[in-house]
């Protein structure tokens, strides 16, 4: 991005690229007119023209009965590691194990 302001220019954030990787490129100026920011846009070419027959996408399934596990399992626990405890990083990383060991469970990853 770069401040454009009476007669002088600067830039706010830099871009940097690994030429011998890159070596066909283009920076074009995307003036919106809504501020004295304007931001650049960097368009790489390459020559790598492979396109994957499929995409594995990995999800996780949400519904009615997940989320009721879920939320059952959070229920059952009992939470006294966290509330019997003087330490606050110690309190929020065991409610986080507890947490997220719930959460991949009753969620699990689906591809």
């Amino acid at each position: 991005m770069t401040r454009v302001q009476n007669d002088s220019a600067a830039a706010i954030d830099n871009i940097f690229i690994d030429l011998s990787q890159f070596e066909n490129y283009t920076v074009t100026p995307i003036i919106s007119g809504m501020s004295d920011h304007d931001a650049q846009l960097l368009m790489i070419s390459t020559d790598y023209s492979h396109v994957p027959l499929y995409k594995l996408k990995t999800t996780r399934k949400f519904n009615k009965h997940t989320i009721s596990d879920f939320l059952n399992k959070l229920s059952c626990e009992s939470w006294n590691t966290i509330f019997n405890s003087e330490d606050v990083n110690g309190m929020f990383n065991s409610f986080l194990n507890i947490y997220l060991r719930y959460f991949y469970s009753s969620f699990p990853l689906k591809k």
